[in-house]
């Protein structure tokens, strides 16, 4: 009687499995099978987003109740922020519809990885907020950073993104829309620096 250990990696993990044999040739095929079903009965449940998912769920549930669900969930409503402030297209959009449903800290949260899309892909952010709404004031406005140099920080650092779009795009073809959404968004990052600096938000 011979004792086989086999050793199989799965998700980066090395998992033994040890299984007796009354005969040396035993074919191990079914042994590593037997080993990759434990090693993924083992492993912890996909909770990867996709902005599709998301967005049937709004639809199918409401933005509010979308955003308890997102927020019950640590680590998905930090893979949900970081995912907005990639500045990806879908994800922004999601990230500008869903704001009004948020109160208190996740908005705050929203606002700030909307405020980090504005950084990573000024042009697509602002240009997926209608001018002259709530969200623009909130995306284009004053930081929901609570400390001064933080808030600083980010008015300077959407301001210049803003600017170095605009200056990019003036030399390339840029719906008109946009174009006059990034202007009137380093306009208004502009009046909110000024402010901060006045000791005003």
């Amino acid at each position: 009687m011979k004792v086989f250990e086999i050793v199989v990696q799965h998700e980066h993990r090395l998992l033994p499995l040890r299984c007796v044999s009354a005969s040396s040739r035993r074919p191990l095929l079914a042994l590593l099978a037997t080993s990759y079903f434990v090693a993924a009965l083992a492993s912890p449940p996909n909770t990867t987003l996709d902005p599709i998912t998301v967005y049937q769920a709004i639809t199918r549930v409401g933005g509010a109740a979308e955003i308890a669900s997102l927020t019950a969930n640590g680590d998905q409503w930090r893979e949900f922020l970081a995912s907005v402030a990639s500045g990806e297209q879908s994800w922004v959009n999601l990230g500008v519809l869903l704001l009004p449903s948020t109160h208190g800290e996740s908005r705050t949260a929203l606002r700030l990885a909307l405020e980090d899309a504005v950084v990573a892909s000024p042009a697509v952010t602002v240009g997926s907020v209608s001018k002259g709404s709530p969200t623009f004031a909130m995306v284009c406005g004053a930081s929901a950073h609570a400390k001064y140099d933080l808030a600083a920080e980010s008015d300077d650092q959407r301001l210049s993104a803003v600017l170095g779009a605009l200056m990019v795009q003036n030399t390339n073809s840029l719906a008109e829309s946009i174009r006059k959404r990034l202007n009137s968004c380093a306009d208004t990052l502009e009046a909110a620096a000024k402010r901060l600096r006045g000791g005003t938000r």
